[in-house]
């Protein structure tokens, strides 16, 4: 059967010398992964990169097979995404993140696509970027329903999701007045996440911590790959 269908690429693993399977989220089926036979020797490797929002026709012979690509194109350019070193940098961290994610979101496929779609459109055409890892790891903790108790405290309880004003009983906790900024930003409206004021060496911290918060409270959320890449950006 042949079908078509709109999805953003998530990830690749080779296949054979020449080929790709290529996992996207579409819009209709969510998660699915492609066959892309030959892949490596087209002229358009570039519509396989981390986050492209693209349009796939596809052959199927049952809905259990790996469906294999016959034609793929982008359906937006987002120029500046990929010609950008720093928003290439934050595309690769925001697909790690998401990967790990996207089982575990309680949103219907076209739900979650748009809002993918949107982002992406937005993120393509801001310059307002320096923040935004922390900006999107905050939003994705209040999706999931574990938004700590943002009080006002310079230490970050991971354990119990709270700040607290005195060090917790517990031993995995982040304290300094990073944290507090961090409180803050749990309380601010999400665009002001982005234009709050904080050094490198404060972003790196609350970085930590949130990759951490999100470790303990995630069953299965792991070491992120891009940890490092996106590290550099605040060097």
């Amino acid at each position: 059967m042949k079908a078509h269908c709109k999805a953003i690429v998530l990830r690749r693993i080779d296949y054979g010398d020449t080929g790709w399977i290529i996992t996207c989220f579409t819009r209709e089926k969510g998660e699915k992964a492609f066959l892309y036979k030959g892949g490596k020797k087209k002229k358009n490797q570039s519509v396989i990169l981390p986050m492209r929002i693209v349009e796939i026709d596809y052959y199927q012979h049952h809905e259990e097979a790996l469906a294999t690509i016959v034609a793929i194109q982008v359906s937006l350019p987002l120029q500046s995404l990929y010609n950008n070193s720093v928003k290439t940098s934050i595309l690769f961290f925001v697909d790690d993140f998401l990967n790990q994610l996207i089982r575990k979101l309680q949103f219907t496929e076209n739900q979650l696509f748009d809002e993918l779609e949107r982002e992406l459109i937005w993120l393509n055409s801001t310059d307002e970027v320096t923040n935004y890892p922390l900006f999107w790891m905050i939003k994705w903790i209040e999706k999931m329903g574990i938004k700590p108790i943002a009080d006002e405290g310079e230490y970050f309880d991971i354990e119990n999701a709270t700040f607290e004003k005195f060090q917790p009983i517990s031993t995995l906790f982040f304290y300094g007045e990073e944290m507090e900024k961090l409180s803050q930003m749990f309380c601010l409206e999400p665009l002001l996440i982005l234009s709050f004021q904080l050094t490198k060496q404060e972003r790196k911290k609350i970085l930590s911590a949130l990759i951490d918060y999100c470790r303990f409270h995630l069953e299965g959320f792991h070491e992120l790959k891009s940890i490092g890449i996106i590290q550099s950006v605040y060097q």
